[in-house]
């Protein structure tokens, strides 16, 4: 897929703006403070609703305008040269298009433009916090599968509900017994969706190590969630294969809840998943 045209309205800097996207690499020339970026930043909004800058819709908006507004011409594999995406908000609501038509859901919007960024804070995703690899994950996972947000909003709410009830001077036994089994459930389905990716991504990297360093081995991204024994790290670049396929990842998400349950109640908060 790629992106044909962009049309955008009072988007940071920009009043209006209409591009031509070439078929191949497109360059972007200007003086500093003049919106290069920004153009960058438009397009990655368009594909996955939010900026890689960190910024929620008030800062993107441009000043003393009430109403922004973007709109893509995108090439798809299914859908031909003719699919539009359209994405507008104010201060009360946002709303998505997709060919035309409203999608009232995120599943159905995100997945039909891909767009990946790589800026001068990008090598936190090496560097930094654990999660920001697995909010790449999620991301490209989303591209791939749109559906796999719904699941990742519920994993993520029982999360939430998990940690509040954590948080109280003395957990509820049946609750936390209750949030535990739902935790369960959802983790070990999005560690297998995460590991799965991860053996997709090795199959390309192979090739790629094969093609550019001559060795297929030379080039993988190995994946350890918080499960199992704490510390014990991968052997083997199979380890994604026993995340990917195993059938006892829930019971292993169980052992893990009961391994570190102490733990959590000291510092009022989840320690796996």
């Amino acid at each position: 897929m790629r992106l044909m045209a962009l049309q955008m309205r009072n988007f940071r800097n920009f009043e209006r703006v209409e591009l031509a996207c070439g078929p191949r690499l497109n360059i972007f020339v200007g003086d500093n403070g003049q919106g290069k970026t920004n153009i960058l930043e438009s397009i990655y909004v368009l594909a996955q609703l939010r900026s890689f800058r960190g910024v929620g819709h008030a800062e993107l908006t441009r000043w003393g305008a009430d109403v922004v507004s973007m709109k893509g011409l995108v090439e798809h594999p299914t859908h031909g040269e003719g699919l539009t995406l359209e994405t507008a908000w104010d201060r009360q609501r946002r709303l998505l298009k997709v060919k035309g038509h409203e999608a009232r859901r995120l599943v159905d919007y995100l997945g039909h433009l891909s767009a990946l960024v790589f800026f001068p804070d990008s090598p936190q995703i090496v560097k930094g916090p654990p999660q920001e690899r697995r909010r790449l994950v999620d991301r490209a996972l989303v591209s791939l599968q749109p559906m796999y947000l719904s699941l990742l909003l519920r994993y993520q709410m029982v999360l939430k509900q998990r940690n509040r009830l954590l948080k109280g001077p003395k957990p509820d036994r049946p609750s936390l017994d209750a949030w535990n089994a739902k935790f369960v459930e959802l983790g070990a389905t999005v560690v297998r969706a995460r590991a799965r990716y991860i053996l997709r991504l090795n199959h390309r990297l192979a090739r790629l190590g094969e093609l550019k360093l001559g060795d297929p081995a030379a080039l993988c991204v190995l994946y350890q969630p918080a499960l199992g024994q704490p510390g014990k790290a991968p052997s083997a670049a199979s380890e994604g294969d026993e995340w990917a396929n195993g059938a006892d990842l829930a019971h292993r998400l169980s052992e893990g809840i009961a391994m570190v349950e102490r733990d959590e109640l000291r510092v009022r908060g989840s320690l796996v998943g």
